[in-house]
C-alpha cells in the first residue's frame, strides 16, 4: 500500500494558507489596525458635472454598517427618498425621486462615521457633484472655539442664505443652504456655496447628529451680520457651558488684588491690536475656577494696552472682546454670545493662542493679542 506520510507535510501547509487568505484580520497577536476610515472613492466623484445617474456609490477602506452610514449622511439640498445598501466596504445609495435640474448636490459624511473596528472617519468628508455645467465652489473658511478658547472639535455650522433686506431673521424657521463640520483642531470649511452672503452660526453638536438642542447644546455666532463667498479666517465663540456652574467674573483693576493676602499672585501684561478705533477692548483672564478682567487702554489707533496686577497664580486662558454697547468705567461686563433666533451677532472676539501661566511674584508680559483680519 502507497506511503500517504509525505503529503501529509503540502496537506498541512495548503490549510495554513488556506486558513490565513479566507480572514482580513490581524494575525492573532499582532497588532490591532487603528488607521481612521477613509472615503476611497466614489461614483460619481467630486465634482463631477451633468450628473444624470440615478445611483450613488462610496467606497471605504474599511468595513461599515448601513445603520452607521445612515445616521452620519447628510445631503444639502435634500436628494428625497432613497434606499442604501452596503456591502462590506461599498455603498450604494439608489435615488428613488428625481434630481432638480442645475443644482449642485453636496454629500456630508459625519466625522464621527466609524467603521466596524471602531475606528472614526479622520475628517468630515464632503462629496460635491451637479446636474448642471457648474459645481458651486464659494468657500468660507474659519475656526470654531470653546467659551475658555479651546477648539471646538464638535462644532457643526450651519450656513442660512441671506433673508431679504429688513426682514427679521429667525433661522431655526428655515433650512440651510449647507452645513460643515469641524475637525479635531476646531477649523471648518463651506466649499460648494452658491456665492453670496450667509448667516452662519454654529452648533456644539454633542450627541453627533448632525442637529441642534437648544436646551443642552451651545451655539455661536459670529461678530458681523453676514459672511461672505471667498472668505476665510473667520473665528466663532461658543456661548459659555449651558450644564457647568459659571465661571466667578471678578473685574480686576491694575491696582486692585485679591482680598485674600495669603493668594500667591503674579501680573501680566501684553498689547491688543486691532483695526479701527473701538471705545473698549476688555481683556479677559480665564482659569477654570474664576474669570478676571480689565480695559486695556489705547495708546494710539489700533493699539491698546492691558495689565493685571497681583493675578492668582495659576494657568489662563487670555482673551479680548469689543463691547457692542459701550462699556463703562465699574460696569458690570459680560460678553455678549449673540442669539441664533432672531439672529443677532456677537461681540468680536480673539485670543491668544496659548495657555498663559502666573508664576508667584513674577510679570509675565508681552502676552500680545492681535484680531484676526476676515480674508476676502
Amino acid at each position: 500500500m502507497p506511503s500517504i506520510a509525505p503529503i501529509i507535510p503540502f496537506l498541512l501547509l495548503f490549510l495554513w494558507l488556506l486558513q490565513g487568505c479566507a480572514s482580513d484580520r490581524a494575525p492573532s497577536g499582532g497588532s490591532a489596525d487603528t488607521t481612521p476610515l477613509r472615503l476611497l472613492a466614489s461614483t460619481p466623484i467630486n465634482g463631477t458635472q451633468n450628473f444624470k445617474g440615478n445611483q450613488l456609490q462610496l467606497y471605504f477602506s474599511h468595513e461599515v454598517s448601513s445603520r452607521a452610514l445612515l445616521r452620519a449622511l447628510r445631503t444639502f439640498p435634500d436628494i428625497g427618498q432613497f434606499e442604501l445598501t452596503v456591502n462590506g466596504k461599498r455603498a450604494d445609495i439608489q435615488l428613488l425621486d428625481t434630481l432638480q435640474a442645475n443644482q449642485t448636490y453636496t454629500l456630508l459624511l459625519n466625522r464621527h462615521l466609524n467603521d466596524f473596528r471602531g475606528q472614526l472617519l479622520h475628517a468630515p468628508t464632503t462629496l460635491a457633484f451637479s446636474t448642471g455645467n457648474n459645481v458651486n465652489n464659494g468657500t468660507i473658511r474659519g475656526t470654531v472655539v470653546q467659551y475658555n478658547g479651546t477648539p471646538a472639535s464638535n462644532a457643526l455650522l450651519l450656513a442660512f442664505a441671506s433673508a431679504e433686506k429688513g426682514a427679521t431673521v429667525n433661522l431655526l424657521e428655515n433650512k440651510p443652504t449647507q452645513i460643515a463640520q469641524c475637525d479635531a483642531s476646531g477649523s471648518f470649511a463651506f466649499n460648494h456655496l452658491p456665492h453670496g452672503s450667509y448667516h452662519v452660526v454654529a452648533i456644539n453638536d454633542r450627541n453627533h447628529d448632525l442637529a441642534w438642542a437648544p436646551s443642552s447644546e451651545e451655539y455661536a455666532t459670529p461678530s458681523q451680520p453676514l459672511m461672505a463667498t471667498n472668505s476665510a479666517n473667520q473665528l466663532l465663540r461658543l456661548s459659555p457651558p449651558l450644564k457647568s456652574p459659571k465661571p466667578l467674573k471678578i473685574p480686576l483693576e491694575a491696582s486692585s488684588a485679591p482680598t485674600n493676602s495669603t493668594i500667591a499672585t503674579g501680573s501680566l501684561s501684553g498689547m491688543c491690536t486691532v483695526r479701527g478705533n473701538p471705545p473698549s477692548v476688555i481683556i479677559e483672564a480665564i482659569s477654570p475656577s474664576a474669570t478676571y478682567y480689565t480695559v486695556a487702554v489705547r495708546k494710539k489707533a489700533g493699539s491698546y494696552t492691558y495689565h493685571f496686577n497681583q493675578l492668582p497664580v495659576g494657568d489662563y486662558t487670555i482673551t479680548a472682546s469689543i463691547p457692542t454697547a459701550s462699556y463703562q468705567p465699574n460696569q458690570a461686563w459680560q460678553w455678549n454670545a449673540g442669539s441664533v433666533a432672531p439672529f443677532v451677532p456677537s461681540d468680536s472676539f480673539t485670543f491668544y493662542p496659548e495657555t498663559v501661566t502666573i508664576r508667584e511674584e513674577w510679570l509675565t508680559e508681552r502676552i500680545n493679542i492681535t484680531f484676526p483680519t476676515i480674508l476676502q
